[in-house]
């Protein structure tokens, strides 16, 4: 097929063959190639009326009213859009479009805890529903649903009461001097194993002082 030479009165021609500037572009590619090659761009809106909506209050709500959500009418809708923010009364979209942002309650974060396994997960993965907590000063809300033994201070607490108790079963406690013995052995960098063989103090007696004295919950006996 030989290749068409596009001139003005023929490039022109072939436009009124067509119902949009669209169809025209991508049906004739050549024919409008030539137009905009020699600036003549301006002569198809004698061909194309451009058909631009003037925006008003009332358009505009009519047009929102068309979307679910504030997203899907800003990229859809981009002159309506444009119109609220140039005229200031974005406001106008709260009467009819939710905003994407998630609105957290006490019943919606409880929801949300329930995705996770761990605590670390949850303040990764849902930042959102986290923050409401810390803002709330709630975070006991997440006992119920994560595991105590995953917070490190509750873990550490509870061994040392189990570390006290197999103590108080197999052996007296240790009296103040007892106590300041070991403490005085421990600055110098004795280990409990060589303490344990070189005193007559039992490992859960060492045990016990040294996870006391980790927590700085030493009380001297009466």
């Amino acid at each position: 097929m030989a290749r068409i030479e596009w001139n003005l009165e023929s490039a022109l021609k072939e436009a009124k063959k067509h119902k949009t500037r669209t169809e025209y572009a991508t049906t004739v590619s050549g024919a409008y190639n030539w137009l905009a090659n020699n600036k003549k761009m301006i002569l198809l809106d004698k061909v194309f009326p451009k058909n631009r909506k003037k925006w008003s209050e009332k358009k505009v709500l009519k047009e929102i009213k068309k979307y679910k959500t504030r997203k899907n009418f800003r990229t859809k809708s981009v002159a309506a859009y444009v119109w609220l923010v140039k005229n200031k009364k974005v406001h106008l979209l709260d009467m009819f479009l939710t905003s994407e942002r998630n609105v957290w309650s006490e019943k919606k974060v409880l929801e949300e805890i329930k995705r996770y396994k761990t605590r670390s997960e949850f303040q990764r993965k849902s930042g959102g529903a986290y923050g409401w907590l810390q803002k709330n000063k709630k975070f006991y809300l997440m006992d119920n649903m994560f595991p105590k033994k995953n917070n490190p201070r509750v873990y550490r607490r509870k061994s040392i009461l189990k570390e006290e108790k197999m103590t108080k079963q197999k052996t007296v406690r240790l009296n103040d001097q007892e106590v300041m013995h070991v403490l005085s052995l421990m600055a110098k960098g004795t280990e409990s194993k060589k303490i344990e063989k070189e005193t007559h103090y039992t490992r859960q007696q060492i045990a016990a002082v040294k996870a006391h004295v980790t927590m700085g919950t030493y009380c001297k006996t009466k």
